[in-house]
């Protein structure tokens, strides 16, 4: 997955893998690193990205920077990330 933020010219790139227990699905889980599986798709998607969009990535430590003033979507106060201002709060 890509998210290219409205507010700057960055994006965040991460895999998200879904698993089926009987009928229902489990929380998926969130890979912000790079993926084996996904690695090669990965890689040719954030070079469109960057070169078509003109959009930069930004860091992991500035990603999930704590943003303690703010209420963020389904984040509590003092539970936001940089992250979910720039982005979605919704990853998944």
């Amino acid at each position: 997955m890509v998210l290219v933020s409205i507010l700057a010219p960055v994006y965040v790139r991460y895999s998200s893998f879904h698993q089926l227990f009987g009928r229902k699905w489990k929380k998926p889980t969130l890979f912000y690193e790079d993926v084996p599986e996904t690695k090669l798709i990965s890689d040719k998607v954030e070079a469109l990205v960057r070169s078509e969009l003109g959009v930069h990535p930004l860091p992991h430590d500035t990603l999930f920077t704590p943003v303690p003033d703010i209420e963020c979507g389904n984040r509590a106060l003092g539970k936001a990330q940089l992250i979910d201002c720039l982005f979605t709060y919704d990853r998944w």
